[in-house]
Parts: structure tokens; C-alpha cells; sequence
């Protein structure tokens, strides 16, 4: 299983991200269990994860300026957007602020929504999977119990 996809790159119009976005909002009902609200977009998760999961690759580290990111996998079904999103390479970030949200790549199968963008933290979400250790830092203990990954 491959736990990290990027699309091609270049930038990806907003609007046909919103689209595929919409479309999946209208699979879903409206019990919120987990969201992210700003005054530019806001989602709603419900239920669990499908995965959680704890990257240290260099496109992770890159994009949220720290050593590691940490994402979980939402089936298409239990997400609701209301808003627009700004998207660069299958990444949705928020257009008033730039916040990282969520990941746009495998519309069809889930949603991989950054849980630091959910509110009311702790969350609870413990990474099952962490991947790309080859590259975590020396000073960052594995996840306990979770599977370690050299790479995807």
C-alpha cells in the first residue's frame, strides 16, 4: 500500500479541485465529527480514519516547515467542504491564510486531511503508520506500536 501520492506537478486550477470536491460533498451527510473552520472554507469529517499517519519525506518537511507531517485518510463519503480551497499539485491549501488542509489526489477512494487543521485538538489520533523514517530525525522517537516504513 502506498501511503503517499503526489499528482503531477504544476498548479492545479482551483476550480476543477472544487468541482471534484463539491461532487464528493454530495455523497455525504452533514454529522460532523471532526472540521476545520475558517472564514474561507470549511470541512466536516465523520467517523474514524480509514489510516493515520506520520511522514517524515522531504515533500512533507518541506511544505509545513517542520520535521514531519502527520495526515489522516477519510473516505470520500464521511467529507463535506463548504467553501473554495486553493490548489497546487493536488495540495489544498486555505485561499485567506494559507493553511495546509488536505490533500486532493485520490478523489475517487479518500481524503487526506492534515489533522492539525481539525479543530478542537487533542484529537486523539494516533498514527498506525509512519513512513519515509529513513528520514526522521535522530531526536524523534518512533511512533510506539506504530508500522515502520524506511519509505512509502
Amino acid at each position: 500500500m502506498s501511503f503517499h501520492q503526489r499528482g503531477s506537478s504544476g498548479v492545479t486550477p482551483a476550480r476543477s479541485r472544487t468541482a471534484v470536491l463539491r461532487s464528493i460533498n454530495a455523497r455525504g451527510g452533514r454529522s460532523a465529527h471532526r472540521r476545520m473552520s475558517l472564514r474561507a472554507v470549511g470541512y466536516s469529517v465523520r467517523g474514524d480514519p480509514l489510516h493515520v499517519i506520520r511522514c517524515h519525506c522531504a515533500d512533507c518537511r518541506k511544505e509545513s516547515g517542520s520535521a514531519f507531517t502527520v495526515y489522516a485518510w477519510w473516505p470520500v463519503e464521511a467529507f463535506e467542504m463548504s467553501g473554495e480551497i486553493s490548489s497546487y499539485d493536488g495540495r489544498g491549501f486555505c485561499p485567506r491564510c494559507g493553511s495546509r488542509l488536505l490533500d486532493t489526489t485520490h478523489p475517487d477512494t479518500h481524503i487526506e486531511i492534515r489533522i492539525g487543521s481539525l479543530d478542537d485538538a487533542p484529537f486523539e489520533l494516533r498514527p498506525e503508520h509512519e513512513v519515509w523514517v529513513k528520514r526522521r530525525e535522530s531526536w524523534i522517537p518512533p511512533v510506539e506500536g506504530a508500522a515502520q516504513h524506511d519509505e512509502n
